[in-house]
């Protein structure tokens, strides 16, 4: 049986970072990070938690400043090296508790860009790394409005500039709604800050991917309305890892571990892990 916990983790400027965790009788096959995209948060990879969990790993996961339960303004990514600290803290704190393995990281969209960050900058011995749907192409804002969103985190940081369309990221109607209305799930616009610092990071992810040499699956929708497939096609190709695959999975959309096709996408998540633990 699968046994849920929670706590807290010190995060950048005293803040308070909520985490929990997935652990069954067996961690035999190692332990498993798990890292949220943006406006969204860990409860929602509860049944990814527990699938893992039964395939034999140790699963942990954070709230991102700012997004669920963890403390900070709602949605604002003041600094993208503060979100990818706390990930680095929660990596520290599980292969404290599980000691003699290399974690693997499993990540969503801007989840995927932050763990791609700190790969680029901070070369650590992970067994592996998921990436779902990277976000180093997308398709919600226009260029101008990027420059735009620049200029403006740094007069006015809390500016909103656009919108995610919550019809975008699954053709599950019941994901769909979940994202309108459950109240750990970020509300609005995107906030200039936020927008400036996903703007750097695929920049510095764009120019430093041969640093990443651990290896790695990365998997996407063709159907992407939010994040082009053409980023996961970029990380493939610009990864210094010797050891990288590549699925898209045809006609999903951008949450590929909330469309109706959901068993079979976890179920080579699964395989792919188990293979490299």
């Amino acid at each position: 049986m699968t046994e849920h916990a929670d706590g807290k983790l010190a995060g950048a400027g005293e803040r308070k970072l909520h985490w929990q965790s997935w652990i069954g009788p067996d961690t035999s096959r190692g332990v498993i990070v798990l890292v949220h995209g943006l406006h969204e948060h860990s409860g929602r990879y509860e049944w990814v938690g527990t699938r893992l969990a039964e395939a034999g790993f140790a699963v942990y996961a954070i709230d991102h400043a700012g997004h669920g339960r963890s403390e900070g303004p709602r949605g604002q990514i003041g600094r993208m090296s503060e979100v990818v600290a706390g990930v680095d803290a929660l990596l520290a704190l599980a292969a404290g508790r599980h000691p003699g393995f290399a974690p693997f990281i499993v990540a969503h969209s801007m989840g995927s860009l932050i763990t791609l960050d700190y790969l680029v900058g901070n070369p650590q011995e992970l067994r592996g790394v998921v990436l779902s749907a990277p976000p180093l192409v997308q398709d919600v804002a226009s260029p101008l409005l990027l420059k735009v969103a620049k200029v403006l985190s740094v007069v006015a940081p809390n500016a909103p500039t656009v919108e995610l369309d919550s019809e975008t990221v699954s053709r599950d109607p019941a994901i769909v709604e979940y994202h309108r209305t459950n109240p750990l799930m970020v509300k609005g616009k995107i906030r200039a800050r936020t927008g400036a610092e996903f703007i750097d990071a695929v920049d510095r992810v764009t120019a430093g991917l041969a640093k990443v040499t651990q290896p790695i699956l990365v998997i996407a929708g063709s159907a992407d309305k939010l994040v082009k497939p053409e980023g996961a096609e970029i990380v493939v190709e610009g990864a210094g890892s010797t050891d990288k695959t590549l699925k898209i999975y045809d006609g999903l959309y951008h949450e590929v571990f909330n469309e109706p096709e959901k068993e079979a996408v976890i179920a080579d998540v699964i395989a792919w892990l188990q293979e490299h633990s």
